[in-house]
């Protein structure tokens, strides 16, 4: 089919003409215009004409069309392209993809060294040592190298192996000789460490066997000493035995004992010798008798609390010396019983305290004044102390209940 047509539109009306086979528009914005396929002329509004060939079925020729534009376009979005070239590109990079990949095949049979794929594959997993990656592994090498060639690398050992193998003969000598090498290494090391034990004072000793002659020789002259003390020991240790053979009990219990007692009393002394010296300051400061008023209400508390059965008297009316009576008996104040020695120190520093206090307002700290008294006299001394509290201050610790129905105050617990 071969036309030419001028067309030359009245009225303000334009004209298309569109190719069958495509779809594409002609250019009609010349004098005319050249047709050589079947198209479709279309004034819009008003007519639309196919000129095609006598011998052409439009229907058929546009159902074709779209079933292979259809094709077409879906060639077009199954490759991504949006033109015949850039599909032509994409079918010429496909094809070189395909090349380098039949030649890394290749290349990778070569690798396998007749080996297939799938028996490479099963002795790995029959490998239970993890397997490193290659990035790790090339890593090792370039640091093993220090980032040089591996080829060279290998190559440079390699002739370095050579010249040790014409030196020594063969590799198995030269293993002999690192063997033996790294077993003397071995020795030197423990034989180091050793040496890390000994003291810092014998490390400088050059002759060793000289040194030890004179260590041997001093012991020899202070071995004769030390026979000599070891039987004095011996001796002694056998004169003790023989002693203590001949003890009803063991001495050294009877001296802690002794010791014990010793303290006691040196502790009880310290405790006169402070009231002696406190009396003995407020006799200097006062006038007159001021022994008198101590002495009387000491007669006085001793007789309430004996019930009249302990007595005392003062030879020296000016002195502390006293004189303790039991009934008509003068006792040795050495041997006192321990209740009549609490029941003279009660009477004592009552006395003492309203001799220093005579208009009252003093303090006075008892801890547990009663413990070897009888009850009787408990009772007696606890009245006594009931009318002490009436002009001092009385503190009274004692771990006894009973004494709470004797005693007034407040009263506070420690728990």
């Amino acid at each position: 089919m071969d036309l030419s047509a001028a067309i030359k539109m009245l009225g303000g009306h334009t004209v298309q003409v569109r190719s069958l086979r495509t779809g594409e528009a002609l250019d009609v914005s010349g004098e005319s215009v050249s047709i050589t396929e079947a198209v479709r002329i279309t004034v819009p509004d008003v007519m639309e004409m196919d000129l095609v060939p006598a011998d052409v079925d439009v229907s058929t020729v546009e159902a074709s069309i779209a079933g292979k534009s259809a094709v077409i376009s879906g060639i077009f979005e199954k490759y991504g392209a949006a033109t015949t070239v850039e599909l032509r590109e994409k079918k010429q990079a496909f094809d070189d993809a395909q090349r380098e990949l039949d030649a890394a095949r290749k290349e990778f049979q070569l690798a396998l060294g007749g080996v297939s794929y799938e028996d490479l594959s099963e002795q790995r997993a029959a490998v239970r040592v993890p397997v490193r990656d290659r990035e790790a592994i090339d890593s090792d090498l370039r640091a093993l190298c220090k980032n040089g060639d591996v080829v060279s690398f290998a190559a440079t050992r390699q002739a370095v192996i050579a010249e040790y193998e014409r030196e020594y003969t063969s590799l198995d000598a030269l293993q002999a000789r690192a063997a033996e090498t790294g077993k003397r290494l071995e020795d030197a090391e423990k034989t180091t460490d050793a040496g890390a034990d000994i003291p810092p004072e014998y490390r400088d000793i050059s002759d060793p066997e000289k040194y030890k002659k004179t260590l041997q020789a001093d012991v020899d002259v202070r071995q004769t000493p030390r026979d000599t003390a070891l039987q004095m020991k011996t001796a002694a240790e056998n004169r003790l035995a023989q002693y203590q053979e001949g003890l009803e009990e063991d001495p050294a219990e009877g001296a802690e004992r002794a010791e014990r007692a010793f303290e006691e009393k040196k502790v009880l002394l310290a405790h006169w010798l402070h009231i002696r010296k406190v009396f003995m300051q407020q006799k200097q400061l006062l006038t007159g008798d001021p022994m008198r008023d101590i002495t009387d209400n000491f007669v006085r508390y001793l007789g309430v609390i004996s019930s009249g059965r302990v007595t005392t008297e003062f030879p020296e009316r000016d002195k502390l010396n006293m004189d303790i009576y039991s009934g008509d008996r003068l006792l040795d104040h050495g041997k006192l019983s321990s209740g009549t020695k609490e029941t003279v120190l009660l009477a004592f520093r009552l006395a003492v305290l309203d001799h220093l206090f005579p208009d009252g307002g003093g303090i006075i700290v008892l801890d547990d004044p009663f413990t070897d008294m009888d009850d009787d006299r408990a009772d007696q001394a606890c009245a006594l102390v009931r009318e002490c509290g009436k002009r001092h201050q009385v503190i009274f610790l004692t771990c006894r209940e009973d004494y709470l129905e004797k005693l007034s105050g407040s009263v506070i617990r420690i728990e």
